[in-house]
């Protein structure tokens, strides 16, 4: 994980049950909503990390890091959503205790999506080399171990500042900044690659039956496999799928889980590479089709993602992966009708 104690400088939708944040004070602090992998947490006056659990409550001052193959959302009093990727070091530096202050968010190394609708000048976020003044209303941040920033606007305004020079960067447009120099703001080629991870991608045991058969069963490799991604051993997971494909050929599960790890992370060429060959040794099998359809989508390519599934569903149209794909690109393109009907063909694949 990202040290607290560096010695350099520095200035989708969640769902959430019973929210205990929805309450009449507007202290901005905020809730661990989400934990895949390993997270951990440690209020300003200690100096020991404390592990890190989903309905943790995070107050103003505290900091939040995340591990290797990890992911932390956090959601604030005032509805600002934000994702952690991996090995991502965040700190709530000031709160907004009245209904016009300024909350103040600190990323010190890593990479964070963050959407928030509190207004314009509600919400700033601090780098090692630039202050963001937010507009509104989503966006990403990135800063790598030297403590350059990268940001990329999805929608609305920042103004990204520093002593040397400001830039404001709007909907599908990035700046970058390096320590001290002033920031400059680039053309975003092809967002899509560099937001897709903001979805709910996870890497789940319970997703694929054969991790679910082999809890039980007599083939230790998978039964090591699967409780290592029930355990949040993720390292240690993919490191095993690593080297079982390695040796040679080996089952499909072990490819989509690799792709599993590439979307979760953001690495939308890799995931697509650790499909391809998936398809290729185990061509009958079409949780490839639809895992290759999400990505098209991801990358907005909806007639191939279409191409994909329509292809699919005509070798093997019991195919649950294929039923949720298509339900997922009918609301992609804003067909609620369709997109209920492929629900209801899944659950009658699939009806527990």
């Amino acid at each position: 994980m990202p040290a607290a104690g560096s010695s350099r400088k520095w200035p989708g939708t969640l769902t959430v049950g019973a929210f205990f944040l929805a309450s009449s004070a507007w202290a901005n602090v905020a809730e661990i909503v989400s934990l895949s992998g390993r997270g951990e947490t440690r209020p300003p006056q200690e100096a020991q990390w404390r592990e890190a659990r989903v309905q943790q409550r995070v107050e103003a001052g505290h900091f939040v890091r995340t591990g290797d193959q990890s992911s932390m959302a956090l959601l604030f009093a005032d509805k600002t959503q934000m994702r952690l990727a991996q090995n991502s070091l965040f700190r709530v530096k000031a709160a907004s205790d009245s209904p016009n202050a300024t909350a103040t968010l600190q990323l010190r190394q890593g990479r964070a999506w963050t959407q928030s609708k509190a207004g314009p000048g509600r919400v700033q976020m601090e780098t090692p080399s630039a202050i963001a003044a937010i507009q509104g209303t989503d966006w990403i941040m990135e800063v790598d171990e030297a403590g350059n920033t990268q940001l990329i606007v999805l929608h609305g305004e920042v103004h990204l500042y520093n002593e040397h020079g400001s830039v404001t960067v709007q909907g599908n447009e990035q700046a970058r900044v390096a320590p001290g120099q002033a920031p400059v703001k680039l053309i975003l080629l092809n967002p899509a690659d560099r937001v897709q991870w903001i979805g709910a991608y996870r890497v789940d045991a319970q997703s694929y039956p054969e991790l679910r058969v082999a809890a039980g069963g007599d083939d230790l490799p998978l039964r090591v496999l699967g409780e290592l991604l029930r355990a949040q051993r993720l390292p240690e997971a993919r490191s095993q799928l690593l080297a079982r494909v390695g040796e040679g050929p080996a089952p499909a599960v072990h490819y989509l889980l690799l792709a599993d790890f590439a979307l979760a992370d953001g690495r939308l060429g890799e995931a697509g590479q650790w499909l391809d060959a998936g398809a290729q040794r185990h061509p009958g099998d079409m949780r490839f089709a639809a895992q290759r359809a999400r990505l098209a989508l991801l990358r907005g390519d909806v007639p191939q993602a279409r191409a994909l599934l329509d292809g699919g569903l005509q070798n093997q149209p019991d195919v649950l992966e294929l039923h949720l794909a298509r339900a997922e690109l009918a609301r992609y393109e804003g067909q609620p009708r369709q997109a209920r009907a492929a629900y209801a063909a899944a659950i009658a694949q699939a009806p527990d």
